[in-house]
């Protein structure tokens, strides 16, 4: 993301914050200068000032972090915290999301199919776990291929719990393969999470594939 974008969305967050602000009844002042500032602000340049009665804040919006800005930011909150009645604010944007990186689009339903006989294959090497592993991925993508037609964009950070909760909802799937995939996704989180060591009942893979063969099926 450029310079120009990130203070793009800084502005927008200002904007919304001040709507917010003005909603709630509060005079709002943003990037306040000169006059605006009370005195003990000389030498700062908050976002927003927004004040209410008793109620005084002092907003500063950002969406990336510097050393810098942790060092403006602590002698503000230094000098904020010596005033009675005045409160300082940090509004931290959503930063990029480095543990979630898809690629633009889901795999094909074919390409699905491919996965499944990758499953089959690991199983008849007794590589339960892995098998397990890949199995998941493929129910997941097949999860999002249906739920994308319903509007939820394919590449969107969903916890693999509220993509089933969302297929019962739908009646993409019924009770019963509800509690089945939710018992498959129980086994593998721990393996995923580093207890490779534990023993995973045949079971685990057979309903989910079972269950998966049905959702691209109906693809």
């Amino acid at each position: 993301m450029t310079t120009n974008e990130t203070a793009t969305q800084e502005l927008q967050k200002v904007e919304e914050l001040t709507r917010h602000y003005l909603n709630q009844g509060y005079r709002v002042i943003r990037e306040p200068k000169g006059d605006q500032l009370p005195a003990f602000l000389q030498g700062f340049s908050p976002d927003l000032i927004a004040q209410k009665g008793s109620d005084n804040l002092i907003i500063e919006v950002k969406r990336r972090l510097s050393p810098h800005d942790q060092n403006y930011w602590r002698a503000l909150s230094e000098v904020v915290a010596r005033e009675p009645g005045w409160k300082f604010q940090i509004v931290l944007m959503d930063l990029d999301d480095i543990e979630w990186r898809p690629p633009s689009e889901l795999p094909t339903p074919s390409a699905l199919k491919a996965r499944l006989k990758e499953v089959s294959t690991l199983q008849q090497n007794k590589q339960v776990g892995a098998a397990l592993l890949l199995l998941w991925s493929v129910f997941e993508a097949a999860a999002r291929h249906h739920l994308a037609k319903l509007g939820l964009p394919p590449t969107e950070r969903t916890p693999s719990i509220a993509l089933v909760k969302r297929l019962l909802a739908e009646g993409i799937i019924d009770d019963d393969d509800y509690g089945r995939v939710v018992a498959s996704l129980a086994d593998r989180n721990v393996l995923a999470h580093g207890f490779f060591q534990q023993h995973f009942p045949s079971s685990s893979i057979a309903d989910l594939m079972t269950v998966t063969r049905q959702l691209i099926g109906k693809l």
